[in-house]
């Protein structure tokens, strides 16, 4: 028997495997994420690898478009697979190359995950079958059921084969379970877990959306706090620079009425009488007087005297008196 055995695996692996060139790995990632494909060789410096998933070159010469982007090496040689499809699931060949011989060899069987969740009554449309997708089987609490089958399609009323796509077009709880997608050797390719909505996760989405909402609000009230604070910091320095402004200018002016030209006595007077110390009773009594004289001669032997005195004061604005004396020579 473990001859039979032997005999079988040697017939399903590529020509030219043999002893440490082959390594064999089964590998589960979600839907949209990644997953690595280790070639666990250290001196990777003169390998070159070409990654196959079925009839595809995901990575290599002649690249497929489906996998551009999305196949990257890491590390020494290893491969990561990102932004993982349903149709990504299978069996993928890692061979690694020296100066066109073959030294390493690896094979991976990739199978998905799958979680979805649905209301009571609205349609439910699985993702697209992998390419090496034989069977679907539903498997309930109380059952596991076919529900599709390559050669025979549909197995349900349950189901409906929409341009490749499987769809459940009204809801039910009886729907709900595991969905398995397998190949031709009853390999899981991708699984399906659909779950029926439940209060419990409305309440969750609805929790996580509150939490959403307040550190929105949140980061709005920081933002406005920081706004505020930089007003009034602006406005602060306004007011400060305008103060120092005034100030300087307040300065300027008194040191201008301080360095003033000398100034006449009735300059001094007036400043005397306008002054706030002299009572306004005072101030109205003060008056000044300014008496002129001159000598004029009509001739040798006739004099003219004119003797003019102008008096002002709070009361009689200005009056001028004039007296003329007239003498004449012995």
């Amino acid at each position: 028997m473990p001859t039979v055995l032997c005999l079988c695996l040697l017939f399903f692996l590529p020509s030219g495997l043999s002893g440490e060139h082959f390594s064999y790995s089964s590998l589960t990632g979600p839907l949209g994420g990644s997953i690595t494909l280790p070639c666990n060789y250290s001196d990777a410096e003169d390998l070159s690898t070409v990654l196959t998933c079925g009839i595809q070159t995901a990575y290599g010469t002649g690249q497929s478009k489906y996998y551009e982007r999305r196949v990257l090496k890491t590390g020494t040689c290893d491969l990561t697979l990102h932004d993982l499809k349903t149709t990504d699931a299978g069996r993928c060949h890692l061979k690694g190359y020296v100066n066109d011989q073959l030294l390493r060899s690896y094979i991976f069987d990739i199978s998905i995950d799958v979680p979805l969740t649905a209301r009571i009554g609205e349609e439910v449309m699985f993702d697209d079958l992998p390419r090496d997708a034989e069977s679907v089987k539903h498997l309930s609490n109380t059952s596991s059921i076919d529900v599709w089958r390559r050669e025979q399609g549909v197995l349900t009323d349950r189901l409906m084969d929409k341009d490749g796509h499987l769809i459940i077009k009204n809801f039910r709880s009886r729907d709900a379970g595991t969905y398995r997608v397998l190949n031709s050797t009853g390999g899981v390719l991708v699984t399906v877990m659909l779950t029926e909505w439940s209060t419990a996760s409305k309440d969750k989405q609805d929790s996580t959306r509150d939490d959403n909402t307040k550190v929105t609000a949140r980061d709005h009230v920081c933002t406005w706090i920081v706004i505020g604070l930089v007003g009034a910091l602006i406005a602060l320095i306004v007011i400060t620079h305008q103060y120092l402004k005034r100030t300087k200018e307040r300065d300027s002016s008194l040191e201008s009425e301080t360095v003033q030209e000398p100034r006449s006595p009735n300059d001094h007077l007036t400043l005397a009488m306008s002054s706030p110390s002299v009572p306004t009773d005072l101030q109205s009594c003060i008056s000044c007087s300014i008496h002129t004289g001159s000598v004029s001669t009509a001739s040798p032997q006739q004099h003219m005297l004119t003797h003019t005195q102008n008096s002002c004061s709070a009361f009689n604005p200005c009056k001028v008196h004039t007296h003329t004396v007239n003498t004449h020579t012995l």
